[in-house]
């Protein structure tokens, strides 16, 4: 897998597949997501491509006086996982103040159009992009024909009438609830209030120095979780 951490090394690639968001925890509708734009990109010859964030942009346009949101998973655990599924390409774009004031209009056009590049971009139901989060599914679909890429809305997973999301995950470890909230995450999560993840909160995780066998734990959640999904 090809990271890249700097937009201005990119040349636009036009046969990308393309996911955007923070993915944090990579629960089973994220993988559910990301299994789709890999599978697109191996039908087409394409290059399946996630664009993601560093920091958390909650821990850099975070209300005030608002609790810090509590990470499910380190940036280096999303790669991990994200090259044992095999994705082509994770991009990942450092978030500052300066980048949360990109418009969304402007974020489609200047940094996924012309420093990215794609033919397909699949999105979460409730993703949003942009300053103040305002883009949505309606403006990518709105420019879709001028740019001529093809667009895919990928509807929530539930289980037991449950939208699984990153904020269930949190509420799950927040009450306790260890093992459910594993259930649903590529992630093996823990939970400690002696470790604090910076200013992030108490939730951490396994760490990236990993053995086998934590590999392969990874991967068998992986496959676990689809065939609940998908039966």
């Amino acid at each position: 897998m090809d990271i890249n951490w700097d937009l201005r090394n990119l040349k636009p690639n036009r046969k990308a597949i393309i996911t955007v968001g923070t993915f944090d925890g990579i629960h089973i509708g994220h993988q559910a997501l990301i299994q789709k734009v890999i599978e697109k990109a191996n039908r087409c010859d394409g290059r399946s491509t996630l664009v993601t964030f560093s920091p958390h942009p909650k821990l850099v346009v975070g209300r005030k006086n608002a609790e810090a949101i509590k990470l499910l998973s380190t940036i280096d655990e999303k790669i991990a996982f994200l090259e044992q599924i095999g994705l082509d390409q994770l991009i990942i774009i450092k978030f500052t103040e300066s980048f949360s004031k990109i418009s969304s209009t402007d974020f489609i056009e200047k940094i996924l159009i012309k420093r990215i590049g794609f033919q397909e971009i699949v999105i979460g139901h409730d993703h949003a992009f942009g300053k103040d989060r305002q883009g949505r599914y309606v403006l990518l679909k709105q420019l879709a024909s001028k740019y001529q890429y093809r667009i895919e809305l990928v509807d929530a997973v539930c289980v037991d009438g449950e939208i699984v999301s990153s904020t269930l995950l949190r509420n799950l470890l927040a009450a306790g609830s260890l093992e459910k909230a594993n259930r649903f995450s590529s992630i093996l999560l823990r939970s400690t209030d002696t470790l604090p993840l910076g200013a992030s909160g108490f939730f951490i995780y396994s760490p990236l120095k990993q053995s086998l066998d934590f590999k392969m734990s990874l991967s068998t959640q992986f496959f676990k979780h689809f065939l609940i999904f998908f039966t």
